[in-house]
């Protein structure tokens, strides 16, 4: 019969047993780190729905902003269409008999000693003044009310010179309808070559405001 060998069962029971140890440590040792990975994959999810909770009340701010400006924008169109509908105006480009006056008596009906010389209707003085300084035009009131801004573009491609915005600030006996009064110049009581020459156009006008 073999004798039973004492440290070689020693030596096998070590063996078993580091192995036994070295697997639980490794076990222990995944296992902890399993749950660190959950708790850093929670804490991610976290983060995220904070982000996408701030993302969408950005989201909402944006839209509440836009909503406030597309309200105010409707608000200055409705103003602008009440303000023009009580005038009479609109956006509309409408054809006009366009000629030139000065502030001669011919023109005027006054004398350049007189208070109420160079004077307009709506108060605006044109002493001493020309086309360009003044960008002025004599209208019907009933048409385009004194004060309004009017863009002229003049038909005729010869007058293309004087395609500007001009201010109604003058009204006329014969300026009745689409017909309208382009102030020339100043030159006193003498009839201006200039606006006897200009005679008689016509021109698409736009109501500004």
């Amino acid at each position: 019969m073999k004798k039973f060998n004492v440290l070689k069962l020693v030596q096998y029971l070590v063996v078993i047993g580091i192995t036994l140890n070295g697997s639980l440590f490794f076990y222990d040792l995944n296992k902890q780190h399993i749950k660190e990975k959950s708790a850093l994959q929670e804490k991610h999810k976290e983060e995220i729905k904070e982000l996408e909770l701030e993302n969408e009340k950005h989201v909402q701010e944006l839209i509440q902003k836009e909503e406030k400006i597309e309200n105010l924008v409707t608000e200055r169109d409705e103003l602008k269409d009440i303000v023009k509908s009580s005038r009479g105006e609109s956006d509309r480009w409408e054809r006009f008999r366009v000629s030139a006056y000065d502030l001669s008596v011919q023109s005027c009906g006054k004398k350049k000693t007189d208070k109420a010389y160079g004077i307009t209707a709506n108060g605006t003085d044109l002493k001493g003044q020309n086309w360009e300084t003044a960008r002025a035009i004599a209208v019907d009131p009933t048409i385009i009310s004194l004060g309004s801004k009017v863009k002229i573009r003049f038909i005729d491609e010869n007058y293309s010179q004087y395609d500007f915005i001009y201010t109604a600030v003058d009204t006329g006996k014969l300026i009745k309808g689409n017909k309208l009064d382009f102030f020339y110049e100043d030159t006193g009581e003498i009839v201006s070559q200039k606006a006897m020459d200009f005679g008689i156009t016509y021109a698409y006008i736009q109501i500004l405001y």
